[in-house]
């Protein structure tokens, strides 16, 4: 069995260098350009299955690699909720974060998750 990860295709908050989280953003002309190309690349492949977060950002990139709606989407694989921070820039996090004293493991930001919850 072969399994493919893949990531979605750029957004905004990406290009702003914005925490992105668990924020529903839509995809930039690019990201559907890059969505674009992954699905050639991966046109050969036969899936039994797809997954998909159910945030629109991943959501697109699916539909355009699988062609239609022919996938699952769920909650499950959403990127870890940087709560208050959702949207602001990483550097406000990593300060928030340093000035807490706690290690990058351990720390979760106001409302949102720490790495070892999303473990």
């Amino acid at each position: 069995m072969k399994i493919y990860l893949v990531r979605h295709g750029e957004t905004l908050n990406n290009v702003e260098r914005r925490l992105t989280g668990a924020k529903d953003v839509a995809l930039t002309e690019k990201g559907i350009k890059q969505a674009e190309a992954l699905s050639k690349r991966l046109e050969p492949i036969a899936f039994d299955l797809v997954l998909s977060s159910d945030l629109t950002r991943a959501v697109a990139t699916a539909k355009i690699i699988v062609g239609n709606d022919a996938f699952v989407r769920t909650e499950f694989l959403r990127e870890r909720s940087f709560g208050k921070f959702d949207g602001r820039l990483k550097e406000e996090l990593d300060k928030h974060r340093e000035e807490s004293g706690l290690s990058r493991q351990e720390y979760h930001p106001p409302d949102g998750e720490s790495y070892k919850m999303v473990e």
